[in-house]
């Protein structure tokens, strides 16, 4: 059973956060990662302490397009998708072997925190732009982002300026940690499992199997993830 704080990340999740629209759970293809699999442009700092820049210091990850420009067919699409980063998946987001190993967020592993991440997409494009490549810890206390590593093609319809709270982005963080596989034959369902199969119609045993899907639900479902808070409490196992 999810808490309060829980629910009412899962709300903001499927609304005003649009974490949905990426993050998907798709109904009846018995897939639930909690993402759509396709390549996306948050305009992410560079990570100024990559191990990288010792050996190459002008490197610079131009994701999906790097790849592209280095195959004769695809070339053509390299500009448009220079930048871009595969959308993970959200199951374990938080789970680690131990309470003090520290996990690393965003495709370069920029950000050392859910809550830094989380206050990223919802600030990107509110806060001044840092006067140097700052780490994370430098940019919350000073209270700038760095400029994007790669400039081009960033998303800014669905996150940068959200307008969410600090007390939203903490109910966020809270429903994200809750993600954490925690499944056990013949043992009532933790809520991953059960809300996410509530949802999309799958039985326990596929967990073990799930894989990416070319599908997933857009805007036009996003409102079906809003109804998941009560589910939680009031669907039946099975």
């Amino acid at each position: 059973m999810l808490t309060e704080e829980e629910r009412r990340g899962l709300a903001l999740f499927g609304g005003q956060a649009k974490c949905a629209r990426c993050h998907t759970v798709t109904a009846g293809d018995e897939k639930a990662l909690v993402t759509d699999c396709t390549f996306d442009k948050l305009a992410m700092p560079k990570k100024p302490d990559n191990p990288v820049y010792n050996v190459n210091p002008g490197f610079i990850d131009l994701g999906l397009g790097g790849f592209l420009e280095t195959r004769p067919y695809y070339a053509a699409l390299a500009a448009a998708n220079e930048g871009k980063q595969k959308v993970p998946t959200l199951r374990n987001a938080d789970k680690r072997p131990s309470a003090g190993f520290v996990k690393a967020y965003g495709h370069n592993g920029y950000f050392k925190s859910l809550k830094g991440i989380v206050h990223f997409y919802n600030t990107r494009d509110v806060k001044p732009v840092c006067p140097g490549d700052y780490t994370e810890a430098q940019a919350l206390a000073e209270g700038c982002w760095p400029a994007p590593e790669v400039a081009a093609n960033v998303n800014t319809a669905e996150l940068g300026n959200l307008g969410l709270s600090d007390q939203d982005e903490d109910a966020i963080v809270a429903f994200l940690k809750s993600l954490s596989d925690g499944y056990e034959a013949g043992v009532q369902e933790t809520w991953p499992y059960r809300v996410i199969r509530v949802f999309s119609g799958l039985r326990s045993d596929t967990w073990p199997y799930l894989s990416c899907s070319s599908r997933g639900w857009r805007s036009t479902d996003a409102r079906r993830i809003d109804r998941l808070a009560a589910l939680a409490d009031k669907a039946p196992i099975f």
